[in-house]
């Protein structure tokens, strides 16, 4: 069995279906760091569907990789490579602000061959993503508060949001019971700027309007 699993840039395009049976076109930037073994795992960074990926690990068996979507919701997805380059996976979101016909379903997807890893590496490290762009700031280990074991991650992560400011995004999960939370604050000060924006936009279309 050739693996696709192996340190450095990695492409990825397939298809996912949504356990309501509704199928989409789905690509992968992806660089993965120091490999991984049975005991250890490595770092995954890059893209995925168009999103960043927040939090990433992969070992020789498989992969999991938090992915933020709409600067907001978190996805949780799982790979496993088969035979050749043909990974497959699941993905799941538990928040109840994502769609419920599409919070869960499979990936199947083909490793494609990046034109230069030089190229690959530029795609999946830069995370050139106009909608979002994320960085780990911290992250550290806690009691889970469901299982009270000590299994449990808190990672803090800032976002920068063209044409909208800075965010902050707390997310926690746990190895254990699989408990997981996400929340995403706003910079008060860029929210206040934004509120006084549209004000100003409304008393001068009333403006316009008064003036006819």
């Amino acid at each position: 069995m050739s693996g696709c699993f192996q340190p450095g840039p990695l492409h990825l395009s397939g298809t996912s279906t949504t356990h309501t049976g509704a199928t989409s076109p789905v690509a992968a930037a992806l660089v993965l760091g120091a490999e991984g073994d049975k005991d250890e795992h490595g770092d995954v960074s890059g893209m995925l569907d168009g999103q960043p990926i927040i939090n990433g690990s992969w070992t020789k068996q498989g992969m999991k990789l938090s992915v933020l979507y709409n600067a907001s919701i978190v996805f949780e997805y799982a790979l496993q490579q088969l035979q050749g380059s043909i990974v497959e996976g699941s993905f799941s979101c538990d928040d109840q602000r994502a769609r419920v016909s599409h919070s869960t379903g499979t990936l199947r997807l083909v490793r494609d061959e990046a034109p230069s890893d030089a190229e690959a590496v530029a795609d999946a490290e830069g995370v050139a993503n106009e909608a979002c762009a994320v960085r780990q700031t911290a992250s550290i280990a806690v009691p889970c508060s469901a299982c009270q074991s000590e299994s449990a991650t808190l990672s803090f992560f800032e976002m920068k949001v063209p044409h909208f400011g800075a965010s902050e995004l707390v997310s926690f999960s746990c190895a254990e019971c699989h408990y997981k939370y996400s929340k995403m604050q706003v910079d008060r000060m860029m929210l206040l700027v934004l509120l006084l924006v549209m004000l100003l936009v409304l008393v001068l279309m009333y403006g316009c309007l008064c003036s006819r």
